[in-house]
């Protein structure tokens, strides 16, 4: 099974709009992702993203993963730091 290949607007449409694991369902989660990007800016949808990320069992969002894993605001983290988390989802 090959997996990923999603842009950062089709993983926002499917946190926000899950969806079957079907052809309707991929379907219906491209048509969210479109809605996603004709009314919001890429920066809203990045910001979206960063606040509802998985990140394991119940952490969700950058700022909670920041601190679950790393004991800091996702503020003062080092470029390696966020780098560990960016690949956590």
């Amino acid at each position: 099974m090959v997996s990923g290949g999603s842009t950062i607007s089709m993983q926002v449409a499917r946190i926000l709009h899950p969806h079957n694991r079907s052809f309707t369902g991929k379907l219906q989660q491209v048509l969210r992702t479109l809605q996603l990007e004709w009314h919001l800016s890429k920066n809203q949808i990045l910001q979206i993203y960063l606040n509802t990320a998985p990140f394991g069992g119940t952490i969700e969002g950058v700022e909670a993963a920041s601190y679950t894993y790393l004991n800091k605001s996702a503020n003062d983290l080092t470029h390696s730091e966020a780098a560990l988390l960016a690949v956590l989802p």
